[in-house]
């Protein structure tokens, strides 16, 4: 063994200061990942009551093997499992395979443990802590003393996932010494230490809560320590993890026990984001994720800081958002091969970015609502040319989610201002809807223009406006229909293998999930606009419930909505002519086996019988 373990790298064993372990590319490691990555996609295709069995006893041979390297993909490959077995008491002989080899002699053994319980910890969670908690946290804890930085640092990071699925009575026992023990770390541990320790200190203080109020100054000591010394670019990481740990101490303790320290992290976030930040820049999300953390914990105590913190974080995200939809007009029809990779890993960098950006926006706008408005403007600027242009559907989710929150700040300052708002977004929004080929992106759009006339709860729309736009949710209900129709003559009139039919089956079930976020939309326009909305209702009774009921439980959902909301919002007097006819399917419905069918119908019928005149 120890001629084995000559074979391992000192560089490995003691990587140099600054070092970060999330870039390693040692050849060491590659075979590994490309046989783990291997084992993940067999699992996933042949399916794991056939692939188990045959992985397990593969496993064990190798993990009887003389040379390292065989126990080492071993281990590696066990951390694959977790993600498959559904029930924790199976992999019983797994963690008792993974304790035993926690000690073994070869530093990577050692480290493939820690990297296992990790994956394990968080592709079962809670499972898999309220089976095997005490066990393998007291292992792990020993791993946080171990000789190895490299060892140190994964156990960090594998406690981080396995805290995440504890709770607070089985860790607080042994909290002081383990907090102890990570302070103890993040002072004098190389800077990939640092950075697990830094994590595990976070998972800690979520799940302590107040209860962290004891360990609270020397956490924030230490991490202006670490602000203030770490000042050079190998440390990006490091700081990154600091801000993250310190605003998510500061969510755990509360405002009153925070505030006094607040500005001092404000300035330094203020003067990182300002200057110092370059395109591709790990510190870059933790300063937009410490930003929510920050306001969420203050509330509209941060609107002192504001002038101070907007200027360069609107520019942040506007060169955040920029650069994403510049990685997105590359030549798709003459790619280099090249091109197309370093795009695509930087692409889902900036993508997560983006995403974070604009989530990091809306808490802003939600949280300060009539005291964001100063700034609705400039905000609206940024997030209407992402809607508008083809982008990641993840980040144009995100956007529309932020909208109707805008109309909402600006509507408790300037109601007239909020009506022009919104009836801007809703063009870009109906717009984009019309032209986007993904169904659930659509579903946020609608959700999106619902809620912005929820926020408004007015008459804003005069008869030619709300003509318009009727007619425009028609259209985008027609157009629903009509991929729902072609996917059901598809699987009618093809013979089809079980999977396409399981994709078209998932394709049918989400438009009428649009649908049924059209009729919500719908109801929105008949609480606000009432007898203006009479065309839209005489098109919905002769061309629409005839048509739905019985096709589904969605569909039968989407016309007992679309029946609630008219009895609900527009009432009697409006609908006297056709008032007998609505009660016919909501009493059918309010015995079916379907609860949310069940629901919608039993509420209507509360509806109706309040609505009718004696």
């Amino acid at each position: 063994m120890v001629q084995i373990e000559n074979n391992i790298s000192e560089e490995w064993k003691n990587p140099p200061e600054g070092y970060n372990d999330d870039n390693e590319e040692e050849s060491d490691f590659e075979t590994t990942r490309f046989g783990m990555d291997a084992v993940d996609r067999l699992i996933s295709s042949v399916g794991e009551t056939e692939m188990l069995p045959l992985l397990w006893a593969t496993v064990q041979r190798m993990l009887n093997h003389q040379d390292w390297r065989y126990k080492y993909a071993a281990v590696m490959a066990l951390s694959q499992i977790g993600e498959y077995v559904e029930e924790a008491e199976n992999i019983k002989p797994i963690v008792q395979i993974l304790c035993s080899l926690m000690g073994d002699a070869n530093p990577m053994i050692r480290y493939a443990c820690c990297h296992a319980f990790g994956q394990i910890s968080d592709d079962m969670q809670p499972e898999f802590q309220e089976k095997y908690g005490m066990d393998v946290y007291a292992k792990l804890v020993v791993a946080l003393q171990d000789p190895v930085n490299r060892v140190i640092s994964h156990a960090g990071a594998a406690l981080t996932n396995f805290l995440e699925g504890m709770t607070y009575d089985q860790v607080m026992p042994t909290m002081d010494k383990l907090v102890e023990l990570l302070l103890h770390l993040c002072s004098n541990g190389i800077s990939v230490v640092k950075e697990s320790a830094m994590s595990s200190l976070a998972s800690l203080a979520e799940l302590a809560e107040s209860q962290f109020i004891k360990y609270y100054e020397p956490c924030v000591k230490i991490i202006f320590d670490i602000f203030e010394k770490y000042t050079t670019k190998e440390y990006k990481q490091l700081k990154g993890q600091s801000i993250e740990t310190l605003t998510m101490i500061a969510s755990a303790v509360g405002k009153d026990i925070f505030r006094p320290i607040a500005p001092k992290l404000i300035q330094y976030l203020i003067v990182l984001q300002s200057s110092q930040l370059e395109q591709v820049d790990p510190q870059k999300t933790y300063v937009l994720i410490g930003w929510q953390r920050l306001c969420l914990v203050l509330g509209q105590e941060i609107v002192t800081y504001l002038p101070a913190i907007l200027p360069s974080l609107f520019q942040l995200v506007q060169n955040v958002i920029d650069t994403h939809i510049k990685l997105n007009s590359f030549d798709i029809d003459k790619p280099d091969e090249a091109d197309e990779i370093a795009k695509e890993s930087i692409n889902t960098y900036e993508t997560e970015e983006a995403e974070i950006a604009i989530s990091m926006l809306n808490v802003f706008v939600e949280e300060l609502k009539e005291l964001y408005f100063p700034y609705a403007e400039q905000t609206a600027t940024i997030l209407m040319p992402i809607i508008q242009k083809h982008s990641n559907e993840e980040i144009k989710k995100e956007a529309c989610r932020c909208l109707p929150n805008l109309v909402h700040a600006v509507k408790l300052v300037n109601p007239e201002a909020s009506f022009n708002l919104a009836k801007k977004f809703i063009e870009i929004l109906i717009e984009a809807s019309e032209k986007e080929f993904e169904t659930d992106v659509v579903i946020d759009e609608i959700e999106s223009l619902k809620e912005i006339i929820v926020k408004l709860d007015a008459r804003f729309l005069n008869s030619q406006e709300l003509s318009a736009f009727s007619e425009r949710i028609i259209k985008l209900l027609m157009t629903s229909d009509e991929r729902k129709q072609t996917n059901t003559k598809m699987k009618q009139d093809e013979e089809l293998e079980p999977e396409e039919n399981e994709l078209i089956d998932d394709e049918i079930k989400i438009e009428e999930e649009a649908q049924v976020a059209i009729s919500e939309l719908m109801g929105a326009l008949f609480k606000t606009h009432k007898e203006m909305t009479m065309n839209l209702v005489e098109y919905i009774i002769n061309s629409v419930l005839p048509k739905v009921f019985e096709l589904s439980d969605n569909m039968n959902k989407f016309g007992l909505f679309l029946i609630d909301d008219m009895v609900e919002y527009l009432g009697y007097e409006l609908l006297k002519v056709r008032w007998n006819d609505f009660l016919i399917p909501l009493l059918k419905y309010s015995i079916d086996k379907n609860v949310v069918v069940r629901q919608a119908a039993c509420y209507g019928v509360g509806i109706y019988a309040q609505n009718t005149p004696a």
